[in-house]
């Protein structure tokens, strides 16, 4: 190479950057579990046979119609026409909702979002007892938590099995403290200097209470 110099100092970043992802990867592996309490209607692709090309785990003795089954998909599977990294099932959405929902990078926008949330119900639906509050498109599942903590019965449901998965771990408090690099994958964002980029965040920023609500 012309420059020997910015040669190594290149190889040196590619390094940081797949040891951070090295990392992230066996974090989600963690994460992302099979579990038994998702009832779906068949996702595109189910051929119908519970086989292992279609599940990971499956329990179908429970459904009321034979178009229904318990299952969690295998994880990394994708519709071909869904970006890597755009996709709300992949790996790197997985983590930006972990950053936002579960670490304290995310407080102040939970306080602007889910705080609004909490007090509206607050202000408005006085019933805690008998009341219970959806949650669609929950997500990682925080603010569910946070309405199950101001008293309300809570039911929370999204259409991504990826965040499901990882939703369940939180809410019934299997997540160890971790850490995460949720700047590797895009160089141009949250970036002061390329340093940042192999910044990590720590979750769960709170030790999950399991309340009877959820």
């Amino acid at each position: 190479p012309d420059n020997p110099l910015l040669a190594e100092k290149l190889r040196e970043k590619i390094g940081w950057i797949a040891e951070c992802l090295e990392k992230d990867y066996a974090t989600l592996q963690e994460l992302m579990q099979p579990f038994d309490i998702t009832l779906g209607l068949p996702f595109e692709g189910f051929h119908g046979d519970n086989s292992e090309q279609d599940v990971l785990h499956s329990n179908s003795n429970t459904c009321t119609d034979a178009s229904e089954r318990r299952y969690m998909p295998i994880l990394g599977r994708r519709r071909a026409d869904n970006d890597e990294n755009t996709s709300y099932d992949s790996a790197a959405q997985v983590i930006t909702h972990i950053v936002r929902d579960w670490s304290a990078c995310g407080s102040k926008i939970r306080l602007s979002l889910y705080g609004w949330c909490t007090d509206m119900l607050q202000k408005y639906a006085l019933r805690r007892d008998n009341l219970p509050v959806l949650v669609p498109g929950s997500g990682l599942g925080r603010l569910a938590y946070e309405i199950s903590g101001a008293g309300y019965p809570v039911e929370a449901n999204d259409v991504s099995i990826s965040m499901a998965a990882v939703a369940y771990q939180f809410l019934n408090g299997r997540v160890r403290k971790g850490t995460l690099h949720p700047f590797c994958f895009d160089f141009l964002v949250n970036e002061v200097d390329s340093g940042k980029r192999y910044d990590s965040i720590t979750y769960p920023d709170i030790e999950v209470s399991i309340g009877s609500n959820r």
